[in-house]
């Protein structure tokens, strides 16, 4: 029997929590970057990379915009169902790890918790972490 939304998010919270313990455990540190994104902005980061936003407010007054439009996810994001989260892993000292080497370890840690869990690692996105449903991953 399929889980449904709810039971899956309230698995992948407990998740994040056991991988956070984890993390921590290992001598790195974290904060915590983007876990939900309106159905907006998941369609803003599925555009093509540099896409202009062009909108036209109350007034009658153009907006254009394209900073940080595009090319970085998916109009289907998981985060959208509170089933994806991105950390951001630091030394003790501070520095900001970004390569995959230092973040394999989590993402298979993090993919032994449930059958369902994802690592963005395995994508080219490291910092991601997700729970497949309804077929997207």
């Amino acid at each position: 029997m399929a889980l449904s939304l709810r039971e899956q998010q309230t698995i992948f919270a407990k998740n994040i929590g056991l991988l956070i313990g984890y993390v921590f455990s290992q001598g790195y540190e974290i904060t915590l970057s983007e876990a939900y994104r309106t159905p907006l902005q998941a369609w803003v980061n599925g555009l093509p990379k540099g896409s202009l936003i062009v909108a036209e407010t109350p007034s009658g007054v153009k907006v254009e915009w394209t900073e940080k439009v595009g090319g970085i996810g998916s109009a289907k994001s998981l985060h959208k169902l509170r089933l994806a989260l991105d950390i951001n892993l630091f030394t003790k000292e501070g520095a900001y790890l970004t390569d995959e080497v230092h973040h394999k370890k989590f993402g298979d840690y993090w993919k032994s918790l449930h059958e369902l869990n994802r690592h963005g690692g395995d994508f080219g996105d490291s910092n991601h972490f997700s729970m497949t449903y309804g077929g997207v991953s």
